[in-house]
């Protein structure tokens, strides 16, 4: 037989505020991410693609290209994290909240496909345009090593930070919620 908690109400207030104040700091961050890629876009487009100067070669467009298709991809991921912060109900059941609240702040998330294909468009734009800039040089293979030690060591540096950021900042809150939402299940 189960046993019917009931969860102190200021409790549950104080999650909300807490949530609230929370959705409101990411749904303005992801906005500002937002508005940077399409700004991103319009830079590497007429930087890359609609530039005019003849000795701009294919690989140089095309690298200028996958830069903006994956500044488009992330562009298209903020804009989807920004509308899911935007059209949170809280007016919903508490469950369906700390539910929902739950899945928005844990730290791996299994939508990640479009980050992960803008990383790898990054990387073969950037493969492309340093070839064409320092294949006198270098070898292409030295090229090709160059940028992907810096790519990974980027890569590492920035999910190590980024967890660190989660650790210290979101999980308390993520644990708070896990908790909360199992005394409410119990």
């Amino acid at each position: 037989m189960k046993n019917y908690k009931k969860i102190e109400t200021q409790d549950i207030d104080t999650l909300i505020n807490n949530l609230q104040s929370k959705d409101g700091n990411f749904k303005k961050a992801v906005k500002v991410l937002q508005i940077f890629f399409f700004v991103l876009i319009l830079i590497f487009t007429v930087a890359y693609v609609f530039n005019p100067d003849p000795e701009m070669g294919l690989n140089q467009r095309i690298g200028g290209g996958c830069y903006v298709i994956a500044f488009g991809l992330l562009a298209f991921h903020f804009r989807k994290k920004h509308t899911i912060y935007k059209d949170v109900n809280y007016s919903a059941s508490v469950k369906e909240l700390m539910v929902e609240a739950e899945k928005r702040y844990r730290f791996w998330k299994n939508n990640q496909l479009n980050s992960i294909m803008a990383i790898v468009l990054l990387d073969v734009g950037t493969c492309l345009i340093m070839i064409s800039y320092f294949s006198g040089k270098w070898s292409h293979l030295q090229i090709l090593i160059g940028v992907q030690v810096f790519y990974l060591l980027s890569a590492g540096i920035g999910f190590i930070f980024g967890y660190i950021k989660w650790k210290k900042e979101i999980r308390p809150f993520w644990v708070s919620l896990k908790s909360q939402l199992k005394e409410f299940e119990e």
